[in-house]
């Protein structure tokens, strides 16, 4: 097992011991489990076929939310705490640190996506499943949280107030979510365009119908590197300062 690698599961088990220890992990599962039984049950009401459509897109929006909540603490608290100062004196690679406190987030948020699609069961008493839309729904959301937690990390590793952190990751996210509300107001067909690219939506949307394009998925892949990419960099500069 090579030193990175040891690092990285190192840092995975501390981070999965932390955040099972919390009472808020499972306030944010609750919080998630409870909307994403409403979610569904609203999509019952408004579809002819039971499915999951509606549910899978506005549970990739309260993964908006909660996500950032989940992973304010990872840099944040134990920059207040003065254990991040000794970590990063440590001759340990600081993407080891990244990606090892970036699975254990990706662990439990696909535990949250696993519980909320439990719903399948009733769909599939009700009647046939669409397959397509199902695996594409989970997909969604997925690679929606990847998303969000490379976006949280950065925000946490950007500030030692946690709450700052939480806050500060939402507030990044939003504008990938709203930009749909700007672009019909826009004249300019190459801005539309440009921002289209950068739409959740734009990218979700088409999952959570089953059509599953490898481009979408590889930008939310990029996005993902990019934001563990400016993690990186803001790490390195404070164990240089």
């Amino acid at each position: 097992m090579t030193p990175w690698f040891r690092t990285c599961l190192s840092v995975f088990r501390k981070e999965m011991l932390r955040m099972s220890q919390s009472p808020l992990l499972f306030a944010f599962w609750a919080v998630g489990l409870l909307l994403a039984g409403l979610f569904f049950t609203i999509g019952l009401s408004l579809s002819p076929e039971p499915n999951l459509r509606i549910q899978s897109l506005n549970m990739c929006l309260t993964l908006l939310f909660v996500v950032p909540l989940m992973s304010m603490q990872s840099f944040s608290g134990e920059e207040r705490g003065g254990t991040l100062e000794m970590l990063l004196t440590f001759p340990i690679p600081l993407s080891a640190l990244i990606v090892g406190k970036f699975m254990a987030l990706f662990v439990v948020a696909l535990g949250l996506i696993g519980l909320s699609s439990l719903n399948i069961l009733v769909v599939m008493v009700l009647g046939t499943p669409d397959w397509g839309a199902v695996c594409g729904g989970v997909l969604a959301q997925i690679v929606a949280s990847a998303m969000y937690i490379s976006v949280g990390l950065f925000a946490s590793v950007s500030t030692r107030e946690p709450i700052a952190a939480g806050l500060g990751g939402m507030v990044l996210l939003l504008p990938f979510w709203l930009v749909d509300f700007l672009i019909g107001s826009i004249e300019s067909s190459m801005l539309r365009e440009m921002l289209t690219d950068f739409s959740l939506v734009g990218h979700l949307q088409p999952m959570s119908k089953g059509l599953i394009d490898s481009v979408d998925v590889l930008w939310f892949m990029m996005m993902t590197m990019v934001f563990l990419w400016l993690t990186n960099l803001v790490l390195e500069s404070k164990r240089w300062r």
